[in-house]
This record gives structure tokens, C-alpha cells and sequence, in this order.
């Protein structure tokens, strides 16, 4: 087979080649002699490193298109984009990007976490404010890992870096105190929340198996080893008897996708993520804390894992609402939005073609409202004229100001309960949906406040000056 594939003129032999994967290329090349000649190859490198937006050499410029792939792309290419975490109530998201000016692919955390004492003077002002038309906030990227491609060894293979200390990174080889970047297995475990009284719930799937539009089931994952999901505790008979309220994972029928994770996620004596995220402690107790799989208590880990799922960010230009051209689909993205006493958080808006309602799935949250759960909907043919605004919601009239006339507007509702989201707890109150422009949602809800009208903006992407902080 070889011998009649090497008989081939190079133009058809490249042609083929575009048509399998980088593994069987090098696969076949290295049947014989004559298509070992072509192995290295620059234009059919480059072709392959075009694939993840490397069209030139100014990265690495010291490497060849070979390397480039050979040595960080192939394993590590499928990085490059947005990760949602499923980290309880809030999550989080991680971004993968190519810093050309840093020679790297660099993995950074999305920071929005507004420390205590902040949050605790925002509150104060939202109570006081006679307009809280909440402005959303741009994520402040923190530096959490670089991968590079070293001169040396030869075969050039990608080295990872991680930036813990604003002048002391780490490496992998740090006594085990620095995290791994790993690919876990699927995994059946859902989370529940159980309250004083002893009466479980159960918290949104994320990623939903049956509703996941903002999953990015094209890009893949790192290509490393597979490793199994740990498996942690179910209800501790001593939490349930104490009367506290505790988070824990129990196997359900919902089978979450492989993903990656940064384990472990505690750096001696720091989490890496807890000083840009709350923490559940303080609010539950976290039961999630034992694997049960290790033989020993001293050998378990002391926090579950996040794990982290390709989140899309489609690539849909606005249209603004007064054009004929105007589909609700031109909505569908990742938009950012606040909650009055909450940092700002990500939301997917989508469709639901067959139901034909639009609605916006948190990807992070809080704890009144968790990342996986629908903020607010409203369906197609509740649409609303300025005129039809109940006479009696005055303010709601007020909150919309000057762009009232100019904005497509729907009735629908938006979801709230207590800290904690238990089922007992989950109500819907009714909101009005304005589509201001091509990039921006207001909401009234009228149904717990009138005056609440906050902003929500499309996220277009981030203009890359090459910045970004260490994560510590």
C-alpha cells in the first residue's frame, strides 16, 4: 500500500493527506523511505498549525512548522478558546489564548469576584441608589499558565509554566505543590444541596445533557492521557444529624463529557482560584471533600476537582431590533449582566426553536441562582408595544427612560429564590425583556422591583494588548 501511495505525484499526495488526521500523516510517512522524505514538509505543517490560527512563524520564530505543531499544537491546540468550570453555584471560566509577544499559548482565569468588604458596600448603595441600572464589567484576565516550546531537548516538546506568584513562577517539578493540567474521564456524579431540615436537592446539571447550547462539542479536548474521574463522598449520616446545610455528589443518570481540569486545586497553603472566586465555605458546609476511591482517608484529596467544558462563543453579529433582518437567533451568544449585589456574571442566551422561546443559561452564578440555571426567558409571541405596559408599573416605564419607543420588548419571567437554590426555595416573577440594540438586553423586573432595570451586554471577544496579571 505504501509503495503505490509513494508512486503518487506530490500535488495528489497532499491533496489526500488534508483528508486524515495528523497522527495517520505521520503514520504513513513513516511506511517508507520516499514518504519519510516528505515528514517534514513546511507547507503541510503549516497547513495543520493554520488550523489553530498559526499562520506564520512569528511566535516561534526560531522553529520550523513542524516543530511548531509537532511540539505544542497537536497536544495541546485544542486548549485555544473558552472553558467553563462546574465549580458549585458559581463557576468559572479559563481562557486559552496565543500571546505572540510572549511566544506562548497563555491559559488565563476570568476574574469578576469582588472581594467582601467591596461587596458589602455595593449592597449598601444598591439600597440607597434611586436608579441601580446595574452596569456589567469586562473580565479581568489573570494569568494562570504559559505553554511554551523551549530550544532545547531535541524533539522540541511544549513546557508549561505556572504563574502562582506575581514573580516567582512555579514548575511542575516544585515539590508537588504546583497543579497539573489533566483530562478526566466522563462522570455520572450530580451535585445536591441538603438542607437543616435533612431534604436534599438537586442543583442544575453543567453541563445538562439534554440542553447544553453552549457547549463546544467540535473543539475537543487536550490530547493527553485519559484519567479517571475521582469520585467523592455522598451525604455524611454526620452532617444530616448536625442540622447543617451541606453540598455534596451523589451518581445520578446525567453523564457529564470528559474534561480538563487543574488538579490538585490546592497550592500549599493556597487555592489557586480562591482568591478570584467565592468560596462555598462560610454559606455550606462542602462534603465534596473525600474521595471515597483511595483506600485511605490520608490518601484522599482534599478538594474535589473543577472540571472544565469548551464553552462556544459564536461567532453571530448583532442585528439591531428596528431592522427587517432582525431573528431572535441573532441573540444567541454569551452575553455579561449583573445582580445587584453579585459581580457580573456570563449568561448563554439561545433559542428554543420547537418551544419558541428565547432564554439565558447562567455559566456563572451565585448562590441564589447557580451556573446551569435559567436567569430569565420569555417566549416569541409575548411580545409588548410601549402602550401596553400596564398603566400601574409606572416605574418600569421610567427604568426603560428614552429608548422605550425604539426597543422590541417582551413579557416574560426571571427566576429567584433564597441563598442556596433548594426546590422549596425556586419562584418566577415577571420581567420585561427590552432588546435595546444589536448588543444590548435590558430587563425590568417589575415583579420584584420596578425600578431594577440592569444591562446586559453581548461579549464580543477581548481587544488583546498582550496583558495580563499573575493569578497570586
Amino acid at each position: 500500500m505504501a509503495e503505490h501511495l509513494s508512486m503518487l505525484p506530490y500535488d495528489i499526495l497532499r491533496i489526500l493527506v488534508r483528508l486524515v488526521s495528523a497522527a495517520d500523516i505521520a503514520q504513513l510517512f513513516s511506511t517508507c523511505r520516499k514518504l519519510y522524505s516528505y515528514m517534514k514538509d513546511e507547507a503541510i505543517w503549516r497547513e495543520l498549525c493554520a488550523h489553530y490560527g498559526v499562520a506564520t512563524r512569528d511566535m516561534f520564530p526560531d522553529a520550523t512548522f513542524f516543530e511548531i505543531y509537532s511540539g505544542i499544537l497537536h497536544k495541546y491546540g485544542p486548549l485555544l478558546g473558552l472553558w467553563a468550570s462546574d465549580h458549585p453555584y458559581f463557576g468559572s471560566i479559563v481562557e486559552f489564548r496565543l500571546d505572540v509577544s510572549a511566544h506562548c499559548i497563555s491559559g488565563e482565569l476570568w476574574q469578576f469576584y469582588i472581594p467582601p468588604r467591596t461587596r458589602a458596600a455595593l449592597i449598601a448603595f444598591a439600597t440607597m441608589s434611586d436608579s441601580p441600572n446595574d452596569e456589567p464589567s469586562l473580565p479581568k484576565p489573570c494569568r494562570l499558565l504559559t505553554i511554551t516550546l523551549p530550544s532545547t531537548p531535541t524533539p522540541r516538546r511544549a513546557h508549561l509554566l505556572w504563574h502562582i506568584d506575581h514573580s516567582i513562577p512555579l514548575h511542575n517539578n516544585y515539590d508537588g505543590a504546583v497543579p497539573t493540567l489533566r483530562v478526566l474521564s466522563q462522570t455520572d456524579e450530580s451535585l445536591y444541596i441538603c438542607d437543616n431540615s435533612g431534604d436534599a436537592s438537586r442543583l442544575p446539571e453543567f453541563p445538562d445533557p439534554h440542553n447544553r447550547p453552549w457547549y463546544d462539542s467540535d473543539r475537543g479536548l487536550p490530547r493527553l492521557k485519559v484519567e479517571p474521574a475521582p469520585t467523592s463522598c455522598t451525604q455524611d449520616p454526620l452532617l444530616v444529624q448536625s442540622h447543617l446545610v451541606f453540598v455534596y455528589m451523589a451518581r445520578t443518570e446525567a453523564m457529564k463529557p470528559a474534561a480538563i481540569s487543574i488538579c490538585p486545586s490546592v497550592l500549599y497553603p493556597i487555592d489557586v482560584f480562591a482568591p478570584h472566586e467565592p468560596l462555598l465555605t462560610g454559606t455550606f458546609e462542602d462534603s465534596r471533600t473525600i474521595d471515597i476511591s483511595k483506600p485511605h482517608p490520608a490518601d484522599a484529596e482534599p478538594i474535589f476537582h473543577r472540571r472544565f467544558y469548551p464553552l462556544r462563543l459564536p461567532a453571530i453579529a448583532g442585528c439591531d431590533p428596528s431592522d427587517e433582518d432582525w431573528r431572535p437567533s441573532c441573540l444567541e451568544g454569551l452575553w455579561l449582566g449583573t445582580y445587584r449585589t453579585h459581580e457580573t456574571e456570563v449568561l448563554y442566551v439561545y433559542v428554543d426553536e420547537l418551544e419558541r422561546e428565547v432564554r439565558a443559561m447562567k455559566i456563572t452564578g451565585n448562590v441564589n441562582i447557580p451556573r446551569g440555571a435559567i436567569t430569565w426567558s420569555f417566549r416569541l409571541d409575548n411580545r409588548v408595544r410601549p402602550h401596553d405596559l400596564p398603566l400601574d408599573n409606572q416605574k418600569a416605564q421610567l427604568a426603560f427612560g428614552g429608548e422605550l419607543a425604539r426597543m422590541m420588548m417582551y413579557r416574560g419571567t426571571g427566576s429567584t429564590s433564597a441563598t442556596g437554590y433548594a426546590e422549596e426555595d425556586r419562584e418566577e416573577v415577571n420581567i420585561f425583556v427590552g432588546i435595546v440594540g444589536p448588543d444590548e438586553i435590558r430587563i425590568n423586573w417589575y415583579g420584584m422591583d420596578g425600578r431594577y432595570t440592569p444591562r446586559y451586554l453581548r461579549y464580543k471577544g477581548r481587544d488583546i494588548d498582550g496583558s495580563s496579571e499573575s493569578c497570586l
